[in-house]
């Protein structure tokens, strides 16, 4: 009788590829996202750059950004999308908020939030009163810092649905970015 062992090797590199392409297909996915994250996170920055460029204090009194900066929104909308990303980063929130530094050098908002809104109707911060950090560092006469805080946002959509760990983690994805101004 003669042995049939001819295709053995095709049925099982056909068994082994068809559990091995869920982690292929992973991997390829979570590096995607990662990769995205990154150049989201890139765009977060650039737009709080262009923010700090656009309002230079030394170039005249732009601050608060939030009403004497011409511009600012679309700025930050440009800057945004520079990366390989494009019009896909989107600027999702943009505020200006003035920070003491505490004791252990964290930082502590004071005065109120302003926003710099897509449509148009900005909200000024305010500055404490009085002005300066004393209600965070008692004694202290340091005046407090105008921030900027811009949050960029991106859809990822997973290569592989169906398959992929990447359809469990947070879509979109989002990045911070802080800028002091002054």
């Amino acid at each position: 009788m003669i042995d049939e062992t001819r295709g053995a090797a095709a049925v099982e590199l056909a068994l082994w590829i068809s559990i091995l392409i869920v982690p292929v297909l992973n991997v390829a996915d979570l590096g995607l996202y990662a990769y995205q994250s990154m150049q989201l996170r890139q765009s977060a920055q650039v737009a709080a750059q262009a923010a700090w460029k656009l309002c230079d204090p030394s170039q005249g009194n732009y601050l608060p950004a939030a009403t004497n900066c011409p511009n600012l929104r679309t700025t930050l909308a440009t800057a945004a999308s520079g990366t390989s990303l494009g019009a896909n980063a989107v600027v999702q929130t943009s505020h200006e908020q003035y920070y003491c530094t505490n004791a252990s050098g964290g930082l502590v908002a004071v005065g109120t939030q302003g926003d710099i809104n897509t449509s148009g109707s900005n909200t000024v911060p305010s500055p404490p009163s009085p002005n300066d950090c004393s209600s965070v560092v008692t004694g202290s006469t340091t005046r407090p810092a105008d921030y900027i805080q811009i949050t960029v946002n991106y859809a990822y959509s997973p290569l592989f649905r169906q398959v992929s760990v990447v359809s469990l983690l947070a879509t979109p994805i989002s990045q911070t970015a802080w800028m002091r101004m002054d």
